[in-house]
């Protein structure tokens, strides 16, 4: 579960014939769900809440489409869109008012529709406007071309195309990435990620050195990955925050992997990280550094939320400092950070290694600056210690001290 290369975020969708219900009015339908009494995912009814038609799985959260295929290896984003797609029609039946997939893609389809629009209303909770983050679309199963082959077992956001895409699965033959709400609200996410910091429709100039620095675009990329695994295990904690799950993506990924972005265990940032981030944005990008140094802020994130008690209102405190330092306007915010990288710019040299404004110290310390209480406490240990930094590094930590865990540093941490 990834995003594609910075270069070309997009997505496709395969399209699938179906059979209308006896009406198409009803919201109320049978979906894939985590069921914490039965320890799993398995059929619940529930309601769809922003469904304007239910065959062609289309409402204002997200419109279902399918048939479009994408090639990442074009040279531009105008090239990537070999075939647009269409519109897809699910196919159920009503049972005393409960519409009931029929087949495989009708019940993969309408659960990921109803993922997208959990992890909506969640954000909604945290002040995000619906109205003006708009629709995407949702492209489902498609036929992608990456670095000369067909991709599958994946899903991410595309900024280029201004939604999701679900991809075919091989390899993941266990529960369907479309049905684990936590990637799905991992994916979400992103596409929020995208429209309060990178303040762009189509793709965020900072991950890009042509407009800012190697420094800031990878640094920027390991935000948006650890922030969206830390949001997808938040999503998937439900309104009263009782079935939080840090290793949430394990059910549809091989245990190998899972086990890399668990957010229960320490991690601990690598001693050659710093000159990591002023290398290359690929190859950064491309060997996973990206991910790894998103798990531990993730990690950090997810240890002061359990050292505050793991409480309704431990999430509340750290997730809305989370949401504000994405938006901040200030200098401190990490919006406000991103401007004054972009408008540092390359200036017309060749692209620079370090950034001038948006660091790794100075976002981190913009996530401290939105805590408060024992809140920015915690907080602050936990980034002092995972990510070796002193207080004049932080400087909004500077009553605090590291947690003193990693000692012994290392890319997974320890257990």
């Amino acid at each position: 579960m990834s995003r594609p290369a910075p270069a070309l975020l997009t997505a496709v969708c395969c399209a699938l014939a179906a059979c209308a219900p006896t009406t198409d009015e009803a919201t109320s339908v049978v979906v894939l769900a985590y069921q914490p009494e039965l320890e799993r995912y398995d059929r619940h009814v529930v309601q769809l809440h922003t469904i304007d038609d239910i065959v062609a799985l289309k409402g204002s959260v997200a419109e279902v489409i399918g048939g479009a295929e994408l090639d990442f290896d074009a040279a531009t984003i105008d090239g990537l869109v070999g075939n647009a797609g269409s519109g897809v029609k699910a196919d159920f039946i009503d049972v005393d008012g409960v519409l009931v997939p029929t087949d495989f893609h009708s019940l993969n389809m309408v659960t990921a529709y109803y993922n997208l629009e959990r992890s909506a209303l969640f954000f909604e909770g945290l002040g995000l406007n619906l109205i003006d983050y708009g629709q995407k679309t949702l492209y489902y199963f498609p036929s992608v071309t990456m670095f000369g082959e067909e991709a599958k077992d994946n899903a991410f956001f595309s900024a280029a195309l201004n939604g999701f895409a679900v991809l075919p699965f091989d390899e993941f033959q266990t529960l369907p990435l479309a049905i684990n709400l936590g990637i799905m609200g991992h994916e979400f996410t992103h596409s929020v990620f995208n429209y309060y910091v990178c303040d762009a429709d189509t793709f965020c100039p900072l991950s890009d050195p042509t407009f800012t620095s190697n420094e800031a675009a990878n640094v920027i990329t390991s935000l948006d990955e650890g922030i969206a695994d830390f949001m997808g295990a938040a999503i998937v904690c439900g309104e009263s925050f009782d079935t939080c799950d840090p290793n949430f993506m394990a059910p549809s990924m091989p245990s190998a992997y899972a086990s890399t972005r668990n957010l229960s265990r320490r991690r601990c940032i690598s001693d050659g990280m710093e000159e990591m981030l002023r290398g290359d944005v690929n190859v950064f990008y491309n060997e996973g550094y990206a991910y790894i140094l998103g798990t531990v802020l993730a990690s950090s994130l997810w240890r002061a939320v359990e050292e505050l008690g793991g409480t309704r209102d431990a999430w509340q405190q750290i997730i809305g400092g989370v949401i504000n330092a994405l938006g901040g306007d200030s200098s401190s915010g990490l919006r406000g950070l991103g401007q004054q990288e972009l408008a540092s710019g390359k200036q017309g040299v060749a692209i620079k290694e370090y950034a001038d404004h948006l660091t790794l110290e100075s976002a981190l310390d913009a996530i401290a600056e939105q805590m408060s209480g024992n809140a920015k406490k915690v907080v602050c240990e936990s980034f002092l210690d995972r990510f070796a930094l002193t207080t004049r590094d932080l400087p909004e930590c500077a009553n605090y001290e590291s947690a003193g865990e990693c000692s012994s540093r290392s890319f997974g941490g320890a257990p």
